[in-house]
């Protein structure tokens, strides 16, 4: 009998979902199956009637493994102990390892099974304890990469440099991020090298006095990636003392800078364009004579 493709398919995918419910609900070949009160086996197996997450001690919280056993399915109790109150009852049972609520094993009876084991007497199996790895002592070069990279390429104003400083705020005698900086302390001989003039009331002095304070934000951003990407400091982490990234931190210095300009001064006002002219004094500074804080 010819049976069209899409029958075919329908009766195949009700038959594959029968054969998963059917082995979900299968206890193990050695296992028997308890469907009344009796008195605790090794081998018995009991029905779950939930799904259930396992933890590691018989309280509801930390969760080790999302649904450790299934609603359905036929599971070996290792021992009982009591623990926090869950679902109505201060019982837990082992299974698989882990710790699942009482309520949701079917056992014919509030309490504990005669002849059950209690978890962690002498009387419980035990379970052989997997290796681990080693635990780093710290995080990894890769993760402080990371770190450096979100901190030193973020606009200024950003939340990252406050958490990252929370979470890697430096180590004693290993390499790590450097987060130390001292605001914008361009030296007035590199300013004054300058190639965009300043109008004739306004002298470098007072540029770099005014200016040092508006963009200290930016400095600091600008120092930490000189700090962490550039060679001029042995001990620290030295990511990368290439001119292509001082381009790029000097690039989103400038960048900075020139948002502080916009936040501080409305486009009307004649200010952000002569904040916009300290923001290229201080770039041009750091574009010539910033390589000795760098390589």
């Amino acid at each position: 009998m010819n049976v069209p493709s899409r029958l075919r398919r329908s009766v195949a995918a009700a038959a594959l979902a029968a054969a998963g419910t059917s082995l979900l609900a299968a206890a193990p070949a050695s296992a028997e199956q308890v469907t009344s009160l009796k008195p605790w086996k090794a081998t018995n197996a009991y029905l779950v009637t939930a799904d259930l997450d396992g933890r590691t001690q018989p309280r509801l919280n930390p969760v080790a493994r999302v649904n450790h056993v299934k609603r359905g399915q036929w599971v070996r109790v290792t021992c009982q102990t009591r623990g926090q109150a869950a679902y109505g009852s201060t019982l837990w049972i082992k299974t698989g390892g882990l710790y699942v609520p009482d309520k949701f094993i079917k056992t014919y009876t509030d309490g504990p099974i005669a002849g059950v084991p209690r978890c962690g007497s002498s009387t419980e199996p035990q379970v052989p304890t997997p290796q681990t790895s080693p635990v780093p002592s710290g995080p990894s070069r890769a993760q402080l990469a990371a770190a450096v990279n979100a901190v030193a390429f973020e606009r200024v104003y950003g939340s990252n440099f406050a958490r990252y400083h929370e979470l890697y705020p430096g180590r004693a005698g290993v390499r790590d991020i450097d987060w130390a900086n001292n605001g914008c302390s361009v030296p007035q001989a590199i300013l004054n090298a300058g190639r965009v003039p300043l109008p004739a009331t306004i002298t470098i002095s007072r540029l770099l006095g005014y200016y040092s304070g508006v963009f200290e934000k930016s400095c600091d951003r600008h120092d930490f990636g000189y700090r962490n990407y550039g060679s001029d400091n042995s001990a620290n982490l030295q990511l990368d003392p290439s001119l292509g990234r001082k381009t790029a931190i000097d690039a989103r210095f400038h960048a900075n800078m020139r948002y502080q300009c916009q936040a501080r001064f409305n486009k009307y006002n004649p200010a952000r364009y002569l904040c916009y002219t300290a923001a290229q004094k201080f770039f041009e500074a750091v574009t010539l004579g910033g390589g000795p804080k760098f390589f």
